[in-house]
């Protein structure tokens, strides 16, 4: 008994409590082979840091603050935002639906973005060709026109701020995957009348087809037309533009012309 004694005032003195054979308890740390489960909050004095801590998952269901550098070699699944100061590295796959505010450097192997802000549209109306100022088109291929007199913009997909100049289309993107609509009315002025309209992007390219019209209402019968493409854009379409051009067998008669395109895919500029 008196050795078992001497021992317990010698840990009292060292301050070092055996809680069990695994774990020990002193006033600079606690050292443990088992869990550690605290009811509260878990605080750390400045400039201190955890190591080696895990090698599951952290889950945080709240915001996640980082003022140094985040390095992450799995993924990273966050639902709320995440603020980090310094530089971020992620080998594996991000999924973020929160916000993502990064203020230095992001280096990403894969990333998944749950936002629409790359998609969108926008829409083109030639406010110089109507039902009283008619465009007449023949055996001459001419310019399909469409001055963009006036312009629909407010879901342009993000950093696309023109596709159309007036005469040219202009993908963001080599490797942009695209809708083109086209809406006009026309007016034949001759029987059994066909016109084909195409996109010539030039180069070695030229000319894409882009559709062909007949009109089975006959001469002198105004026809609405809509018709819709889905084009993909690569390097001699994003460098040159789109010019469209149209021809017909006999004269036909164009107006009230729009075109409206949306971005379905964002290209890489690999082509």
């Amino acid at each position: 008994m008196k050795w078992k004694f001497l021992l317990l005032i010698g840990i009292l003195i060292l301050g070092i409590y055996f809680v069990s054979s695994t774990t020990l308890v002193s006033d600079s740390e606690i050292t443990t082979n088992g869990n550690l489960t605290i009811g509260q909050k878990l605080i750390f004095s400045l400039g201190e840091f955890i190591d080696n801590l895990v090698d599951g998952w952290i889950r945080i269901n709240g915001g996640l603050n980082v003022t140094g550098d985040c390095v992450v070699g799995g993924e990273l699944n966050l639902t709320d935002n995440l603020e980090v100061g310094g530089n971020t590295n992620v080998s594996g796959d991000t999924y973020v639906t929160g916000g993502l505010n990064v203020t230095g450097d992001m280096y990403l192997g894969e990333y998944h973005v749950l936002s629409n802000e790359h998609t969108g549209w926008l829409e083109y109306i030639d406010t110089e060709y109507n039902t009283s100022n008619r465009l007449t088109v023949g055996t001459t291929k001419v310019h399909f026109p469409n001055n963009a007199g006036s312009i629909r913009d407010q879901e342009k997909p993000h950093g696309m701020d023109i596709f159309y100049n007036g005469t040219h289309m202009l993908p963001k993107e080599a490797g942009d995957l695209l809708i083109v609509r086209l809406r006009f009315f026309a007016e034949p002025q001759g029987n059994t009348v066909y016109c084909t309209i195409s996109n010539d992007i030039g180069g070695s390219v030229g000319e894409l087809a882009f559709r062909l019209i007949t009109f089975p209402k006959g001469v002198g019968v105004p026809q609405y037309f809509t018709f819709t493409n889905l084009e993909y854009a690569l390097d001699t379409w994003a460098d040159n533009g789109g010019y469209l051009r149209v021809v017909c067998s006999d004269n036909v008669e164009f107006w009230d012309i729009e075109m409206t395109v949306g971005l379905l895919h964002e290209g890489r500029g690999t082509y």
